[in-house]
């Protein structure tokens, strides 16, 4: 995974290609990145846990969706046709977004770091900042 300015983008990754469907509700791009994050089970939790860090996470991105990206999504929804994006479909620095991330759902950091980290990367500059900010969030 590329990494900018020290901190890992596991947190922000979602396909390149995405097909995802669920009924309209109050924000369906967030929905849809609820529905896929609850299925993939990306953070690796049990399902009281995934269910709450979904909830978080799937506002957060969506949040940070370009207004393109988002449109693209939106038309995907609507058509049932995937979506593939030439670059990222976030606005801003990649790092600085993992970092919102990590403050706004310090449940899913530590399940990043758990992955990434734990035992094996501890040491490494970003898994030591992801560390220092999850402390912090609790």
């Amino acid at each position: 995974m590329r990494t900018t300015e020290g901190l890992s983008l596991a947190i922000l990754a979602i396909p390149a290609c995405m097909t995802l469907a669920r009924p309209a509700e109050a924000d369906p791009v967030a929905d849809a990145f609820y529905t896929r994050c609850t299925a993939e089970n990306a953070y690796q939790m049990q399902a009281p846990e995934l269910d709450e860090a979904c909830a978080c996470m799937a506002p957060v991105l969506a949040s940070f969706l370009t207004v393109d990206a988002r449109k693209q999504i939106e038309d995907s929804l609507k058509s049932g046709k995937p979506v593939s994006f030439g670059g990222s479909p976030f606005m801003g620095n990649p790092a600085d977004l993992a970092r919102s991330a990590i403050k706004q759902c310090p449940m899913v950091g530590a399940a990043m770091y758990r992955q990434k980290c734990a035992g094996k990367n501890e040491g490494a500059p970003e898994c030591r900042e992801m560390k220092k900010m999850i402390d912090e969030a609790h």
